[in-house]
């Protein structure tokens, strides 16, 4: 099945990654970069924008569907299919300067990508691409930097899954075309963008993603009534969900998530037993 605006379908591209995708075999990203090059040269992006905006304009109640916003990155996933997406992705470095003026910091939280994927520039002009890779040499993970990749219009760079992270230093906007796989892990480690140190795991469900999200608002809010809604979460299918609801609750009242904390030490999984035990260790021994 191929999730497509009707207006994108029309587009000759269509036919190519229909015909890909009717073979069923996962993408081999290093291996197709001639498929991805035939994508970007048939204009597909630039034809989807521009009928976007066409409908757009024909119709005032017409909404893109999919369209992520998420500070200063905008993502517009146009193509959906079971092997890969296509997204046009537009980076304005202007909303990061303005986050920074009004307080926040400048460090950020570096992970590896989840996905390959490949990324094509289809407008840029002052522009770093920075890479780093994952290494797995010590207890815990760490991250270290090994190059840059100028960004102009035209450049293309494929980004593995899991092994390598990148941050990307702009002074104008930056408009991307980036073809992106499934995900290939459950959980990504984070790391910080100065020290490069290992702060923390971020799981690659959205809807764990989601609901880590919401039990940190409610945990911000520190609300007692606040407590049983996360405190459900802490049978929830997914590790990563189940220890940050038990997390969250002793923000929420440490007293009463002691219990919580304590039958996390018999949790299915590993992590949730260790930091479950970690958190004993340091608040309640």
């Amino acid at each position: 099945m191929i999730i497509v605006e009707d207006f994108v379908r029309e587009h000759p591209a269509m036919a190519a990654i229909a015909a890909r995708v009717s073979t069923g075999e996962a993408i081999d990203f290093p291996g197709e970069t001639a498929f991805f090059e035939a994508i970007v040269k048939s204009g597909l992006a630039q034809h989807a924008v521009n009928a976007a905006l066409r409908r757009m304009s024909e119709d005032e109640d017409f909404q893109l569907g999919n369209f992520i916003l998420a500070g200063s990155v905008q993502v517009w996933p146009f193509v959906v299919t079971p092997l890969f997406s296509i997204s046009i992705v537009i980076r304005d470095p202007s909303m990061d300067e303005t986050r920074v003026e009004t307080g926040a910091p400048r460090t950020f939280r570096l992970q590896p990508y989840a996905s390959h994927t490949y990324m094509h520039v289809l407008q840029g002009t002052r522009a770093v691409l920075n890479h780093y890779r994952v290494l797995e040499t010590g207890a815990d993970p760490s991250l270290a930097a090994c190059g840059q990749t100028p960004l102009v219009s035209g450049t293309s760079v494929l980004v593995p899954a899991c092994t390598h992270a990148v941050s990307f230093d702009t002074q104008d906007v930056l408009i991307t075309m980036d073809i992106t796989g499934p995900v290939t892990s459950a959980t990504m480690p984070m790391f910080d963008s100065e020290t490069l140190s290992l702060c923390g795991y971020i799981s690659t469900d959205p809807t764990a993603s989601r609901l880590e999200l919401f039990t940190y608002t409610l945990a911000e809010f520190r609300r007692a009534e606040s407590f049983d809604p996360v405190a459900r979460l802490t049978d929830h299918r997914d590790h990563y969900v189940r220890w940050n609801a038990t997390r969250h609750l002793l923000r929420i009242d440490a007293r009463r998530a002691r219990a919580y904390v304590e039958k996390a030490l018999g949790d299915t999984h590993g992590e949730v037993r260790e930091a479950a035990q970690s958190t004993m260790n340091r608040f309640f021994s």
